[in-house]
């Protein structure tokens, strides 16, 4: 950190803004925080424990949420509504990255053509119904 950076920033933000000259040290100790963070990497979350395992929270003709347990033909739908998250938060959140492809493989399986025999699952026809194969 440069002290001539943080004399900058703070002057310009002094030009725009009043400030009364007892919080002028709390301003340069927040400018000077923030450049110290610059360019650090934050601490991965902490993974957290699934209610159920993940083999056993994909089944033929539901889903099982890793957060809650609960059971929906529409996983997404249930994820943002009832904990905010997105897909790709969830798999964050317990410890487990964006697969590349991940999300063709996950369709493929989901129109029953994943393999491993049998050809069930939980797909779309053309019109966005589920409908559940197999």
């Amino acid at each position: 950190m440069d002290k001539k950076q943080v004399a900058g920033i703070v002057s310009a933000y002094l030009n725009r803004n009043q400030v009364p000259a007892t919080e002028l040290a709390a301003v340069i100790a927040s400018v000077s925080e923030f450049l110290n963070t610059l360019g650090q990497v934050p601490a991965p979350p902490e993974p957290i424990m699934p209610v159920v395992s993940i083999r056993v929270s994909i089944r033929p003709d539901f889903l099982i949420c890793l957060a809650c347990g609960h059971k929906s033909k529409m996983l997404m739908r249930h994820l943002q509504a009832a904990h905010s998250w997105t897909p790709d938060l969830q798999l964050a959140k317990h410890g487990r990255g964006r697969v590349e492809g991940g999300r063709a493989v996950l369709e493929a399986y989901l129109m029953g053509s994943g393999g491993g025999g049998g050809g069930g699952g939980v797909g779309h026809d053309e019109n966005g119904f589920s409908i559940v194969q197999g």
